[in-house]
C-alpha cells in the first residue's frame, strides 16, 4: 500500500513539474522580440518567408500608388508582428517628409493579420524593417 501511495505521489509530482516546464517555455519568449525565427510570420496566404517578402513588397507598392502622394521618396520603417499576427510598435527609421512618413505608418497599421512566427512551437513577436517606396 505504501508503495502505491509513493508511486502515485511521484507521478503527480512529475505531472506538475511537466506542466510547470511547459508554462515556463511559453513564458520564456513572451517578452522577446526576434528578427529571425525558424518559422517566420507569413503575410496574406504566403507559404514561405520569400513569398511573404514578395507579397509585402507588392502590398506597399500598391498602397503607395493608390495614395498618389504629392512627393516621392523612400521611407524606412520598422514594425513588429506580434503573437496575434498584428503589426505594432511602428517606427519610422528614416523618412522623407511628414506626408510620406504618415502614409507609410498608415500602410503598416492597416495590414491584414499575419500568421505569427514561431520558435520551438511557440508564437513569438518578430521585428521587420522595410522600405516603402513612393514613385
Amino acid at each position: 500500500m505504501r508503495t502505491i501511495i509513493l508511486l502515485g505521489a511521484l507521478l503527480l509530482s512529475y505531472n506538475i513539474h511537466s506542466q510547470s516546464n511547459s508554462e515556463t517555455e511559453k513564458a520564456k519568449y513572451a517578452n522577446d522580440i526576434f528578427t529571425e525565427v525558424p518559422t517566420m510570420p507569413l503575410f496574406i496566404d504566403a507559404e514561405t518567408a520569400e513569398e511573404t517578402d514578395s507579397k509585402l513588397y507588392n502590398y506597399f507598392k500598391e498602397k503607395a500608388h493608390e495614395a498618389n502622394p504629392t512627393s516621392k521618396g523612400t521611407v524606412y520603417i520598422r514594425f513588429n508582428i506580434n503573437t496575434a499576427g498584428k503589426a505594432e510598435k511602428i517606427k519610422i527609421l528614416k523618412g522623407e517628409n511628414d506626408e510620406l512618413n504618415e502614409l507609410a505608418k498608415q500602410f503598416v497599421s492597416e495590414m491584414p493579420t499575419w500568421k505569427p512566427g514561431k520558435l520551438k512551437g511557440q508564437k513569438v513577436t518578430v521585428q521587420y524593417t522595410r522600405a516603402v517606396i513612393f514613385k
